[in-house]
């Protein structure tokens, strides 16, 4: 099992994000396509980045919920 990825990091990649959420990398891609996760913070050689805080800001108070309507 992965740990969970430093909070005060500068930036979480996709990778630290699935982690942070216990999802797959393939999902963030997925939640990124669809808008349905924060727009990165940056872009590294074209892969996304976010602030943590965005991250976990969003996972606390302004995720959608899973079978909203």
């Amino acid at each position: 099992m992965s740990t969970s990825p430093d909070p005060n990091a500068p930036y979480w990649t996709r990778r630290d994000v699935a982690a942070y959420l216990g999802w797959v990398p393939q999902t963030v891609s997925s939640y990124l396509s669809a808008k349905r996760l924060p727009e990165p913070s940056s872009r590294i050689e074209g892969s996304p980045i976010w602030e943590p805080k965005v991250i976990i800001d969003w996972n606390e108070g302004g995720r959608p919920k899973q079978n909203a309507g």
